[in-house]
């Protein structure tokens, strides 16, 4: 949180991070602290420990969505656009039987190199001509000049425990507390 104030005054992260951090530990019961953290997380496949954030799902719908509207060509009015986005799940559960059904295997691509080795011999040779890691007065990186060696360079403190102070007022409110 104190990385997301200091990169930006207004961070949507910051106050995110600080509203859930206040609600787990402060205001909700133990309950309603489980319920709104498991509520962050859809299941999308039935199996123990599978869970995805939400607005990652949201992206893979998003996405579906784009595709369907993508593949629509000059036949995008909005009744069309409402009546297949709707219908998007039963036509990927169609499509997804039919390939069952009819044994349409999906080939997954390879790589053209299947080990790693060469790759990690590289970034080690780097490593050891750049030395990230040993000390050298004024390094900085080249087309990075104006970017502080810690984020926290910048921080207010004063302005931060300020702003942390008005955001407990929002969110003791904010339930209706």
């Amino acid at each position: 949180m104190l990385h997301f104030k200091a990169n930006n005054e207004c961070s949507k992260y910051a106050y995110e991070i600080a509203r859930l951090l206040v609600h787990q530990f402060c205001i909700l019961s133990e309950k309603e602290a489980c319920e709104e953290f498991f509520g962050m997380f859809v299941n999308t496949t039935g199996k123990e420990n599978a869970h995805i954030p939400c607005d990652l799902k949201m992206e893979h719908i998003v996405k579906d969505i784009k595709s369907n509207i993508k593949h629509m060509f000059s036949n995008k009015t909005d009744q069309n656009i409402t009546n297949r986005s709707s219908a998007l799940p039963v036509i990927k559960a169609v499509s997804e039987a039919f390939d069952d059904v009819t044994g349409v295997i999906i080939r997954s691509k390879r790589h053209t190199r299947t080990s790693s080795l060469h790759d990690e011999a590289e970034m080690i040779k780097d490593i050891h001509q750049i030395q990230p890691f040993v000390y050298k007065a004024g390094r900085k990186h080249l087309l990075f000049p104006n970017v502080p060696k810690q984020m926290t360079c910048d921080l207010d403190e004063k302005k931060y425990h300020t702003w942390i102070e008005t955001q407990k007022y929002k969110f003791a409110t904010d339930l209706g507390n």
